[in-house]
């Protein structure tokens, strides 16, 4: 379609992150409605569907749809598996538990990483997707086995006034204006724009397509690469719960969104100082520690306000993690610009300062708070 390579080599990446968050908004008014349980399942079974199709796809255009139904699968279960968090930690370790949870998916990330690409070795692409599907559904047996009692509908509430805690009524969806009073809040706005899509930009589109074709460029091996991606997930894994523990004492959680925002920036204007492989190997470790403090912090800080009560915890919280999935899915293609611009460099410095701005933006629009969020917490 007239497409350049570089375009084209990050469209499956873009297609799943699409329909993940696809996926995400539908999983956040179904485990509203019928408990987090069964996205989850159907989450897991769409994406080892998506697997098999990926191990049978003749062709590239059949691999991206293939992409696209295992991030819906994705979408569903990841959504889903924050619910379940949400409804069994209370305010105290809310963030720790969504960190820990986090950590548990980066962990993943690290070991499959390794793993698929030695089975890839061992015995080709197509096997490695194929036994994707069987690990898939194996954590649907897991599930049935260790969480059966867990697996139940959720007590439906709606938001009474400014000064009550949610109360139970018959379950029913929230309306249009609903929708819209929540998606016109300036602190919603503000967490949307200025700090969830930046981040996502900026994860998805430097550290798993940006660094991999860098470093390949400047003839680092491959095994090298996966080492430096790993900084990102071992960040996640070590430091993102204990970071978690501060933020779930604070008061203020907002601060923490903002100087995760700016420690993310950081990782790229490093690249007005250093080069090279050193310079990959700093952007992903300051990507690493400002994910750390991003990804809890965002969501609990969502649960704080009224309108997220009004909306629904599901809903409102799947319509945030939607938003981030657009970001990942342009995060490849705006990368892929960079490419073409005449000193690399200078491109990623330029993406820093317009994520520092964003994060300053963010901080001013959310400053007087007090008023958005539920009483009991303030």
């Amino acid at each position: 379609m007239g497409l350049s390579k570089n375009t084209i080599v990050g469209l499956p990446i873009s297609a799943e992150f699409l329909f993940a968050g696809i996926g995400i908004l539908i999983s956040g008014a179904w485990l509203d409605r019928r408990g987090w349980h069964e996205p989850f399942i159907g989450g897991l079974l769409l994406g080892s569907l998506g697997f098999l199709y990926s191990g049978l796809a003749p062709d590239a255009l059949h691999f991206i749809v293939s992409r696209a139904i295992v991030g819906l699968g994705y979408g569903l279960g990841l959504m889903a598996a924050q619910a379940f968090v949400i409804n069994y930690s209370d305010k105290r370790t809310k963030t720790q538990g969504l960190a820990n949870l986090l950590a548990g998916i980066f962990a993943g990330g690290i070991c499959g990483g390794a793993a698929g690409a030695m089975l890839a070795e061992m015995v080709g692409y197509k096997v490695t997707f194929y036994f994707g599907t069987s690990i898939q559904l194996f954590v649907i047996a897991y599930a049935f086995f260790s969480m059966r009692k867990a697996m139940k509908k959720p007590t439906p509430y709606v938001f009474v006034s400014e000064s009550s805690t949610p109360q139970p009524s018959s379950p029913r969806l929230a309306g249009f204006s609903k929708i819209i009073k929540f998606l016109s809040n300036r602190i919603v706005l503000s967490l949307i724009f200025f700090s969830g899509l930046p981040a996502a930009i900026a994860v998805v589109g430097f550290m798993n397509y940006f660094i991999p074709v860098h470093l390949n460029r400047l003839g680092v091996s491959q095994s090298t690469i996966g080492q430096v991606q790993m900084i990102y997930g071992i960040c996640l894994i070590y430091i993102g719960p204990l970071i978690g523990k501060y933020v779930d004492a604070s008061q203020d959680k907002k601060r923490y969104v903002f100087l995760g925002c700016v420690l993310g920036s950081f990782s790229f204007l490093i690249f007005h100082i250093l080069d090279g492989l050193l310079s990959a190997a700093m952007a992903i470790f300051l990507l690493g520690l400002s994910s750390s403090f991003v990804l809890a912090s965002q969501i609990v800080y969502a649960l704080k306000l009224k309108v997220t009560q009004e909306l629904g915890e599901g809903k409102a919280i799947g319509i945030f993690r939607s938003t981030s999935r657009v970001g990942q899915m342009l995060g490849p293609v705006i990368f892929s610009t960079l490419f073409a611009a005449t000193n690399i460099n200078k491109g990623i410095t330029f993406f820093g300062l317009s994520y520092l701005i964003t994060a300053i933006i963010f901080i001013i629009l959310t400053q007087r708070d007090k008023n958005k969020l539920v009483v009991e917490d303030v």
